[in-house]
């Protein structure tokens, strides 16, 4: 592994608080892997064996049920983790699929050489604890966001935030394809269709993978009204 790969890793949420030495030891002379888009990084049910980072990429995280149906939970990229509880003994397996969507570069670290690492270093354990508890939070983040707001202020507060230091007219790429958008806000295609055309009365406009914001403050404020407001508003029309 060179010396400005390991410098990179460093860099990750999982290890930027690890002495070099501790990440180096980690790694193991781990070197990434590249995953095609399309392919799948672990399936739901398998048999989870290793972690997984993804130094960067996208990966969409779902979970399918018996009668077909599939559930979006997240999006990963770059620095985010594929955690299980590899702290557990015993086998252990993945609760969701892992499916690559932009082509990704992937480090897996096996499960019993990280067990051991954590067993003689506590440091490590606890960085393993912090990204687990800041990936939760997000999900308890998104989940209140999906009740409390209704689906157009969930698009506009995604919208703001690619551009968070922005103000007045600006124009913002979409990251991803729409379909891939709505699943990420919890809605179907034509539900995002839908809150896309009522936001254009207060200045958005679509245009393929371009979003034209005509003011952005209005945008973050109307992103921040309450629903209840939002709902007797549209209501007393």
């Amino acid at each position: 592994m060179t010396n400005e790969l390991l410098e990179l890793i460093s860099q990750l949420p999982l290890f930027e608080s690890l002495p070099r030495s501790l990440v180096k030891k980690t790694l193991n002379g781990t070197l990434p892997m590249v995953v095609p888009r399309g392919k799948s990084i672990a399936l739901q049910g398998d048999r989870a064996g290793s972690l997984a980072i993804v130094l960067n990429g996208l990966i969409k995280v779902y979970r399918l049920f018996p009668e077909g149906k599939e559930i979006t939970i997240r999006l990963m990229q770059d620095g985010d983790v594929v955690l299980t509880d590899l702290g557990r003994v015993g086998d252990i397996s993945y609760n969701e699929n892992y499916e690559v969507i932009r082509d990704a570069n992937v480090i897996f670290i096996g499960k019993a050489h990280l067990q051991a690492c954590m067993a003689e270093h506590p440091e490590l354990a606890m960085a393993m604890l912090s990204v687990v508890h800041t990936q939760a939070q997000c999900l308890a983040d998104e989940i209140t966001l999906v009740k409390w707001q209704y689906l157009p202020q969930r698009v506009a507060s995604f919208l703001a935030g690619l551009d968070p230091e922005g103000s007045g007219a600006v124009k913002v790429r979409l990251p991803y394809e729409k379909t891939l958008l709505a699943a990420r806000l919890g809605a179907s295609r034509e539900s995002l269709s839908r809150a896309f055309a009522e936001l254009r009365a207060i200045g958005v406009n679509v245009q393929n993978m371009v979003v034209a914001i005509d003011d952005l403050d209005r945008l973050r404020e109307f992103s921040e009204t309450s629903s209840h407001d939002l709902r007797t508003r549209c209501e007393g029309k």
